[in-house]
């Protein structure tokens, strides 16, 4: 199997909290990451599985929340759970899709500013030949030549 691109592990994970029936709908690194590696293709590390999860939480596409456990002062319980943007993400095409999106964006201002910069180089020649040739026809009535 090839190596996945940043973007296709993102899509991965979220279509993964998006199926939410194989863990429920709220759980933590530690009970998702063993069902994701066992129903996956993608078997990341742990620790970039966890990366994942909190670079969609960052994206806004997953809720993270922490909760105080009383019984170990100072453990906290990490409970991450999709939200309605990032369903609505991933059903629109998600990460690839964006990026799809932002490449025929990218590529339309160039050709954009392109078309803008010949417009603009072709305007000022004219106008510079305008300006050539009033000088010239004022030249001869001047008697200057």
């Amino acid at each position: 199997m090839y190596e996945l691109t940043p973007i296709e592990q993102l899509d991965i994970v979220l279509e993964f909290m998006a199926n939410g029936e194989r863990v429920g709908r709220r759980a933590t690194c530690e009970e998702l990451y063993p069902v994701f590696a066992n129903t996956s293709q993608h078997k990341p590390t742990m620790r970039d599985f966890l990366k994942i999860l909190e670079r969609l939480v960052k994206d806004g596409n997953i809720d993270k929340d922490i909760v105080e456990d009383k019984q170990f002062h100072g453990v906290d319980t990490i409970y991450y759970t999709i939200n309605f943007d990032g369903e609505l993400f991933i059903e629109r095409g998600g990460y690839n899709q964006k990026e799809r999106d932002d490449y025929e964006k990218r590529f339309f201002l160039k050709v954009l500013n392109i078309s803008l910069g010949i417009g603009s180089a072709l305007a000022g020649i004219y106008y510079f030949g305008k300006i050539a040739f009033w000088l010239y026809q004022h030249s001869i009535y001047c008697g200057c030549h």
